[in-house]
């Protein structure tokens, strides 16, 4: 989370953050990141602790991996003032 919420305040600035839980396909625990932008909260990015099972299926059963994903036109909403896409 850390790293994370790092790296969304060096692209956006000074803005209010929370973590809130999520599901995608690959990861267990899900996260999103979410920003207050224009008055309402605005998803940045989902995270999480990849599953065993594709971990394995690419031959890291020792491994532990984690996957993020940051919504680019997320950052173009807020860079360009757009209100909703």
């Amino acid at each position: 989370r850390e790293v994370l919420s790092g790296m969304v305040q060096a692209i956006f600035g000074a803005v209010q953050m929370r973590w809130t839980e999520s599901f995608f396909p690959f990861t267990e625990p899900s996260l999103e990141l979410e920003i207050f932008f224009n008055g309402d909260w605005l998803e940045v990015l989902g995270c999480g602790v990849m599953r065993r099972e594709i971990l394995c299926n690419g031959g890291l059963h020792q491994h532990t991996g984690w996957a993020f994903g940051l919504g680019l036109e997320r950052l173009a909403m807020v860079l360009f003032a757009v209100p909703d896409i």
